[in-house]
Parts: structure tokens; C-alpha cells; sequence
């Protein structure tokens, strides 16, 4: 009698685009944060058309690592969707290719969803190279409050509506309630994604893990947060190579996430208060990121 093999518990998936030598990085670390032979973790990288041998250095030294090669780029969210489609553990953890794990975090992160039934996904902390804590959750966009805190005005009026940010203070504990998920390290729960579909692939790069999130929220799933499973983050690592289109990209997501969420007119007010916004200088001429 032929046996049926056992689905994996995690599905890992790894989306690249010309980061050869951090994609191998990032998939060394996952691959060493699962006991040899064992098959409760699967992992697969998506690589959207690099031209910098990634594939053929992936292929050639990590060979417990599934690859799905693009004819082209098609932008994160399909990429993602490409490789969710291919898996079959019960949680699956999505990783940037810019990214470290920790040799827990997966079985940490596996644990907190185990717990917390109702939650629908988790994500991790995200730190920089320098060691500082980036930006790893956040209230959901709303036709203010981005515009707010890139001014610093959410500074001045302390009104959670005004901020896209939470204060360290709200993120304290094993696992926090927060409104999104940066998508850089994200465990989602299988039946939740049977719940609610996918990433929305009409965003190309930038706020799909945001609306996958609302929508998470919006069918009765809460969003965790884990502070205490910090995993490391270069970020940017293909946004670097084409800083202006990103943020081209990004913008174009915010504001397709306001017409979806809120209406043409929300959406309007939303940039023409964003148009503003760009009139103060960067704080970070490196980042993506509106004013961060």
C-alpha cells in the first residue's frame, strides 16, 4: 500500500527579484531554522525573472528549497499568490528575500497562532542592520492619517486616527492586537486565506499585506503582532535598485488601497493631502517609505 505523505506544517514562501546573494542568505537561514529531514516545513522561492543568476545559485546549493521561475516580473502580490497556490502546510509564513530568521522564529510564530485560534496571522519584528526597530505594524490607512504623521502632526494631536503608527508603549507582550502586518516576515493560517482570498493582485508591490489584513479583520479574524520574535531585515533590497519606480509603486498602492476601501472621492482627498505631505524634505533619502 503506498502511503500518503503528511502535509508539511509550514509552508515557507520566498519572493526574489535580482537579490541573488540575499535571497541565498535569507534561504540558508530559514532552511537552518528547520531539524534536518524533517518534513513539517516546506519552502519555496518565487523568483519573478531575475537577471542575476539567482535561480541557478539557489538551485545549485539549496537543494531542500523548491523554486517556481517567472517568464517576468508580475510584482509581489502575484508572485506571492504563485507560490501560496504551489503549498499545502496548514500556516504559511511569507519571508522577504532581505530577511534573516532566527532559528525559533518559526517555531515561535507557529506556537502564537497555535494559541490564539481566533487570530488569523502574526508577524514578526522587524530590525535593521543597525539594530534599530523598523516599522512593523501599523493602523490601517485611513484618507488622514498618513498625510498627519508625514507632517507631524499626529505628533502634536494625540489621536490615534491621526497616526500610522503605534507607540512602543501599545507594543508590549508575546502577541499584540494590531490593526496590519508588515509582509516581510508574515505567518498567515491556512482556513484564513480559504476565508478571504489571497493577496489582491491589483497591487503590484507595496499595501497588499495591509488589505489582506483589513480584509482578514473585516471576516471577524484579528491580526497579531509578536515583539519578542525579532527577525532581521536588510529592507529595500529590491527597492534599492529602482528606488524611484518603488516609490512610484508604493504610492500608486496607497492610493488604489484608498479607492478600494474608501471611494474615488477619499481616494482624491487622500492625494492631494499626500501632494502636501511631499513638500517636506525626507527624512531618509534611501526608504520607500512616505516621510520615514
Amino acid at each position: 500500500m503506498t502511503s500518503v505523505p503528511t502535509p508539511p506544517e509550514v509552508s515557507v514562501v520566498v519572493v526574489s527579484w535580482n537579490t541573488r546573494d540575499l535571497t541565498l542568505a535569507c534561504l540558508r537561514s530559514v532552511v537552518a531554522a528547520v531539524p534536518a529531514g524533517s518534513p513539517s516545513v516546506e519552502v519555496i522561492l518565487v523568483d519573478n525573472a531575475s537577471s542575476d543568476d539567482t535561480v541557478e545559485a539557489v538551485t545549485s546549493s539549496l537543494a531542500p528549497v523548491r523554486v517556481i521561475r517567472l517568464d517576468e516580473n508580475v510584482g509581489f502580490a502575484r508572485a506571492a499568490n504563485r507560490g501560496i497556490a504551489e503549498t499545502s502546510g496548514r500556516l504559511v509564513l511569507l519571508v522577504n528575500s532581505d530577511a534573516d530568521l532566527s532559528g525559533d522564529s518559526i517555531a515561535r510564530l507557529s506556537a502564537i497562532l497555535d494559541a490564539r485560534p481566533e487570530a488569523g496571522a502574526v508577524g514578526a519584528a522587524l530590525v535593521g542592520p543597525d539594530g534599530e526597530l523598523q516599522f512593523s505594524c501599523g493602523r490601517f490607512l485611513n484618507p488622514v492619517n498618513q498625510c498627519a504623521e508625514s507632517l507631524g502632526l499626529s505628533k502634536l494631536v494625540h489621536v490615534s486616527w491621526l497616526r500610522r503608527t503605534y507607540a512602543s508603549s501599545e507594543l508590549r507582550g508575546e502577541a499584540v492586537t494590531v490593526d496590519w502586518c508588515v509582509g516581510a516576515c508574515l505567518m498567515i493560517r491556512r482556513s484564513a486565506l480559504d476565508d478571504v482570498g489571497v493577496f489582491d493582485e491589483r497591487f503590484f508591490m507595496y499595501s497588499e499585506d495591509e488589505d489582506l489584513c483589513l480584509r482578514l479583520h473585516r471576516r471577524g479574524w484579528t491580526v497579531l503582532h509578536a515583539p519578542n520574535v525579532t527577525v532581521a531585515h536588510l529592507g529595500g533590497g529590491s527597492a534599492r535598485r529602482v528606488l524611484d519606480r518603488m516609490r512610484s509603486e508604493a504610492r500608486a498602492s496607497q492610493n488604489a488601497f484608498m479607492r478600494k476601501h474608501f471611494g474615488v472621492l477619499s481616494a482624491l482627498s487622500f492625494r492631494m493631502l499626500m501632494a502636501l505631505a511631499r513638500l517636506k524634505p525626507r527624512r531618509d533619502d534611501e526608504t520607500v517609505g512616505w516621510g520615514r
